[in-house]
């Protein structure tokens, strides 16, 4: 993945294109498969939707591919349409293995449309879940 990284910011997306197809066809890790994707998607300078789709359908709780589209509507413009994907997948997706850094990233959204009272509101939803984990986690060690 490193080398798919450094060649595609080296100007060879041809290569970085082969080494994330590499790590597609042999990984066993969906998350790995996934984020491999995910890169792919990105090597050409634009954003290849159906390796996005891809990403989302062999993992559907990861939320690279969900931030990396959210990055390529901002870079279009397209903050609204950004704030809607990723408020779309929160939504879809019960898991939320990291509930905070999902909020944060929302919250960045909004605050690039000066929507301050939604991005307040995603951050202190953010620090609640913190707040929330780290009094299970000190619970956990006092048992």
């Amino acid at each position: 993945r490193t080398r798919g990284f450094v060649n595609k910011h080296l100007g060879n997306p041809e290569a970085a294109h082969q080494d994330y197809t590499t790590i597609i066809e042999h990984a066993t890790d969906a998350k790995v498969k996934s984020d491999a994707y995910s890169s792919r998607a990105f090597c050409y300078g634009f954003m290849d939707e159906d390796d996005i789709e891809r990403a989302r359908a062999v993992d559907p709780t990861n939320f690279e591919p969900v931030q990396c589209k959210a990055k390529a509507l901002v870079g279009d413009g397209r903050v609204a349409a950004a704030i809607d994907h990723v408020t779309q997948w929160m939504a879809s997706n019960e898991t939320h293995k990291d509930l905070a850094r999902h909020c944060v990233f929302r919250g960045e959204l909004y605050a690039i449309v000066f929507d301050w009272e939604a991005s307040t509101r995603d951050y202190e939803q953010a620090l609640a879940t913190l707040k929330r984990t780290l009094l299970q986690k000190s619970e956990a060690l006092l048992r």
